[in-house]
């Protein structure tokens, strides 16, 4: 799901780490208006109100005070929010839980819609001049009144426009000819790909590690940081990411295969494709009893990097779509929230 914000927004989403450029961001919600939202902040008594709408239907959703304590939690808040809007629109919970989990991603990237920018001013205009009622983290009474307001004779009020989106099945279009142009080893005007593969295969290095296993670690580090060059051409080429978003990834990336599955084992990060042990363990001990993730957020955006990291492998034949899918698996087995709160019950901690 793709929330487009203006640059005055963008610190209210800080804990986001998916960001889309300009360019993808605009061919996201052209594909997929129904799971793309257009969002700003106003103030009113000194508090921040984000308020959203959806670029198909025009549903609204408000969330009030959003501190610096609830910016942490902007994901949360910004999906409550929207099961809130959906519902008021009459839709069944059933129906919510698919469109929620549809594509589960939540990443932010610049507004690219003038007339969808242009209905989100008025109706921040409107907000601002009749006052939001702050006794509610979601004013839901004033959500249900702009959900039902019929803004033109061309635009049906939206909770119609919803229905209407839900009475069929949802359609969604993931990023995908990208990645098949990635596969390809030329594109149709002969030029190579865009991520060069000038690493050696993890299949062929681990043929060495039972016969010398000094060397094998040696040449797993530097192998494991073109791999990492790549990785990060394919997030900032191929997903379209922020700069930014591309080195927290790589960050991420590497704090596994290197700083924990090469010191600690050594191995290849598809070593256990079997059951991806090492995967579980990682995110719901290592990081955690070593104070690498010390926050909510930051725990959530190990899983999400490590996800990244795999698909990128199987994308490049590192690893098959089988393996994929018990990779991912094992990353929201480890990235259970309960092993992030347990921990963080327990003082304990080993060096």
């Amino acid at each position: 799901m793709l929330i487009q914000i203006t640059k005055k927004t963008e610190p209210l989403f800080n804990a986001i780490d998916e960001q889309m450029t300009k360019e993808n961001s605009q061919a996201y919600a052209t594909e997929n208006p129904l799971f793309t939202w257009t969002g700003k902040y106003f103030t009113q008594n000194r508090k921040k109100i984000l308020c959203l709408i959806n670029n198909q239907t025009l549903a609204v959703v408000i969330i009030n005070d959003v501190n610096a304590t609830k910016k942490k939690k902007i994901e949360e808040l910004v999906r409550v929010g929207i099961s809130a809007s959906l519902e008021l629109c009459a839709i069944s919970q059933e129906q919510i839980h698919d469109y929620l989990n549809t594509d589960p991603t939540l990443a932010i990237g610049p507004t690219t819609d003038r007339r969808i920018i242009g209905i989100l001013n008025e109706t921040v205009l409107a907000l601002s001049t009749y006052g939001v009622d702050l006794s509610q983290e979601y004013p839901l009474r004033m959500m249900l009144m702009l959900n039902n307001t019929i803004l033109t004779l061309s635009q049906p009020a939206a909770t119609d426009e919803t229905s209407k989106a839900f009475d069929q099945p949802l359609q969604f279009t993931p990023i995908t000819d990208i990645e098949k142009k990635l596969k390809n080893s030329d594109s149709e005007n002969g030029n190579q790909s865009i991520v060069q593969k000038n690493w050696q295969s993890y299949h062929e290095i681990e043929q060495i590690k039972n016969e010398d296993e000094d060397a094998f670690q040696d040449q797993l580090i530097s192998n494991n940081e073109i791999i990492l060059d790549a990785f990060s051409t394919y997030l900032e080429k191929v997903r379209g990411l922020s700069p930014k978003s591309v080195r927290k990834h790589q960050s991420r990336a590497r704090t596994y295969i290197q700083d924990y599955l090469n010191y600690y084992y050594p191995t290849t990060p598809i070593d256990d494709t079997d059951d991806f042990d090492t995967i579980v363990h990682f995110l719901s001990a290592f990081i955690l009893d070593k104070h690498i993730a010390t926050s909510k957020a930051d725990f959530n955006s190990y899983k999400t990097a490590l996800k990244h990291f795999y698909t990128f492998l199987n994308v490049v034949g590192e690893i098959s779509d089988k393996d994929l899918k018990m990779a991912k698996e094992a990353i929201a087995l480890g990235g259970d929230d309960s092993f992030y709160e347990l921990a963080n019950m327990s003082g304990d901690f080993w060096f």
